[in-house]
């Protein structure tokens, strides 16, 4: 029923954007861009230092100064955030930098034979001011604006499930996983469930950059997204996997937190119901002691 009810949604939702295109301002999914790197590109960039998003490459979505950097600095502090947008000379006297960060989905074959496909990005919702730079904790800090020789797909999911993780639910009928039809996956399979499952051909994986003082230790990571098959852990996002492919272990502890306490209240009424069968046997073994008892005495 509930899987029913997910598809009226959607079929009422793709027949209305097929009407007005307006509509898909208010889509609950993110707009994607495909962008014209492939994941043999990515996994080979190396961390370059910045002071604004300008100075960053195409491949780039902005200029990224990360906590670490600012947390000891005698700097006006809004929350988390820097007050005010430092010039590049004001960052240099405190000693801060950024590192060029990105952010993609990218697909590699099985058949190493086969080219790659290129990655995906999400759409920034805000244009990026070019003369500024990021906070780690910005909230487009993952997304693009519309470069040079990326285009918008229709894509509206990058995650899937696989059909262990549903039958254990770990892959609920969430909206980063929903479609109505393949082509909204980038995995390019819509289950009959109406969640992206993984691909027969390639495996996705999210390439992202970890924010480092050493600029010599190359911080970029290309690691397996949840729900994708693995041979171990570390090649995934998550650094964690179960039966096989990646797994969110919060995922995983929120569907398994209450498995202790049941097993403990089952020996508990175990040992409950054997006490009590004993009990049952006591009062029967004397009960038939007495009717002995008294017979005896009748004699």
């Amino acid at each position: 029923m509930k899987k029913y009810l997910l598809l009226l949604i959607y079929l009422t939702l793709a027949l209305c954007q097929e009407s007005n295109n307006e509509l898909n301002k208010f889509s609950l999914h993110p707009i994607h861009l495909t962008s014209n790197y492939t994941i043999d590109f990515i996994r080979n960039i190396k961390p370059q230092k910045c002071y604004s998003n300008n100075e960053c490459p195409h491949y780039s979505n902005g200029c990224v100064i990360s906590y670490e950097m600012i947390k000891d600095k005698s700097i006006p502090m809004e929350g988390n955030n820097i007050s005010k947008n430092l010039s590049k000379e004001e960052l240099i006297n405190y000693g801060i930098y950024g590192i060029c960060g990105y952010n993609y989905y990218c697909t590699e074959n099985k058949d190493k034979t086969i080219p790659n496909n290129n990655c995906i990005v999400v759409e920034s919702s805000e244009t990026i001011d070019s003369t500024s730079y990021k906070i780690f904790n910005d909230r487009n800090l993952i997304g693009y604006n519309l470069k040079s020789g990326f285009v918008r797909n229709n894509i509206t999911s990058t995650y899937h499930c696989n059909e262990d993780s549903i039958k254990n639910k770990y892959c609920g009928s969430e909206i980063n996983t929903s479609c109505i039809k393949n082509n909204d996956c980038l995995s390019g399979k819509c289950g009959v469930d109406l969640q992206c499952l993984n691909s027969e051909n390639f495996y996705v994986y999210h390439c992202e950059n970890e924010f480092d003082s050493e600029l010599e230790k190359n911080t970029n990571i290309c690691k397996k997204i949840d729900n994708e098959f693995c041979n171990d852990s570390s090649e995934c996002s998550s650094n964690f996997s179960i039966n096989g492919y990646c797994l969110n272990k919060i995922v995983y502890d929120d569907v398994h937190r209450y498995d202790k306490r049941d097993m403990i209240l089952n020996v508990i009424g175990i040992g409950l119901i054997i006490i009590m069968i004993l009990i049952i046997i006591c009062l029967c073994v004397c009960f038939k002691k007495t009717l002995k008892l008294c017979f005896s005495r009748k004699k």
